[in-house]
């Protein structure tokens, strides 16, 4: 059972339409659907009687948002309290000339709003020198094209 699934769980319960709840979780109607039946099929038991226009929570679903709930705000106050031991307060992104023009307008605000307590330097290089700087470990993240793969190097496509 993933964490996602209690907070997907919650939303939903909270907004009472797949629809609202989908757009609050920046997921597709869809997606959230699907993670809802696995997390029912895992439990073995139904969390909501479905009619076209709403969801209702059944009696073990009540139950179950008593525990997701718990489990949810102890996963936060959890969280806090790790944040005095992260390793860095400063993330520094090196990103490749022009690049920014290519990411969604929302990218780095919503980096900004998924960590909250790091500072993210931010700055513009050469494809070529985003590169080399990460091989040199003078920055944590590059958004670039790579010119070779490496083994070291961990690399991610964003579309």
């Amino acid at each position: 059972m993933d964490i996602k699934h209690f907070q997907y769980f919650k939303v939903l319960c909270e907004e009472k339409t797949m629809r609202k709840a989908a757009e609050k979780l920046y997921i597709s109607q869809q997606g959230l659907s699907k993670a809802i039946t696995a997390l029912e099929r895992e439990l073995d038991f139904k969390l909501f009687h479905r009619s076209a226009k709403r969801l209702t929570l059944t009696k073990a679903g009540e139950k179950f948002y008593e525990h997701a709930a718990l489990m949810l705000s102890a996963q936060t106050g959890f969280l806090e309290k790790m944040t005095n031991y992260r390793e860095f307060s400063t993330i520094t992104i090196h990103v490749m000339n022009g690049a920014r023009l290519s990411l969604p307008s929302e990218f780095f605000s919503r980096l900004k709003e998924q960590l909250p307590d790091i500072q993210l330097n931010i700055q513009d290089f050469s494809n070529e020198a985003c590169m080399n700087n990460l091989e040199q470990d003078l920055t944590d993240f590059i958004i670039a094209i790579p010119l070779e793969e490496k083994k070291d190097i961990c690399y991610h496509t964003i579309k």
